[in-house]
């Protein structure tokens, strides 16, 4: 049995190749677009019906940096031997 192999490949400008390397070059950049971040587009209409439930003081805090402080803080409050995240190191590690 003979399997029909992919032998060509279109550009975004329609044109065809059969290079090997044009081919990989092609996928990769398919790829890069389909999983990167596009331009955000206006989505005003779509989020009109939700009722907002944040005030603008707790967005601006939400939004403010960490400070000095408050990560002493979690970290004091943190296990020695308890790994806070999926990279396994207890905080006693840090």
């Amino acid at each position: 049995m003979r399997r029909n192999l992919i032998n060509k490949m279109q550009h975004e400008n329609g044109s065809m190749t059969e290079e090997v390397l044009e081919m990989e070059g092609i996928t990769r950049a398919y790829f890069q677009k389909l999983f990167s971040a596009a331009l955000q587009g206006n989505y005003s209409n779509i989020l009109a019906g939700v009722e907002r439930c944040i005030t603008e003081a707790d967005n601006c805090k939400l939004k403010s940096s960490y400070t000095k402080e408050e990560i002493q803080e979690a970290f004091l409050e943190m296990g020695p031997t308890k790994a806070p995240g999926e990279d396994g190191l207890p905080a006693i590690f840090y």
